[in-house]
């Protein structure tokens, strides 16, 4: 799992407020943007990542992944 900050996550740690277990955290976007963490162990693994900011940084990340379904021809549009 990686995390969007694990300063943050820590201080979250240390008031009784962990989003996931420490063990299973494998880094931050930091680390990922440096290249100091992996974004896969193997091709088979299953991404997971974990934001503890505003919903506009959800909107965000929404937006980019509509675009590159979009453009790879993939998902459908459900009713509302």
């Amino acid at each position: 799992i990686l995390i969007d900050d694990l300063a943050q996550e820590h201080e979250a740690v240390a008031h009784g407020a962990p989003m996931v277990e420490a063990a299973r955290i494998d880094g931050d976007l930091a680390a990922l943007a440096c290249g100091d963490s992996a974004p896969r162990r193997h091709e088979g693994e299953r991404l997971g990542f974990v934001f503890r900011g505003m919903a506009l940084a959800d909107l965000a990340a929404a937006a980019l992944v509509l675009d590159a379904a979009r453009a790879q021809g993939l998902g459908r549009r459900l009713p509302v």
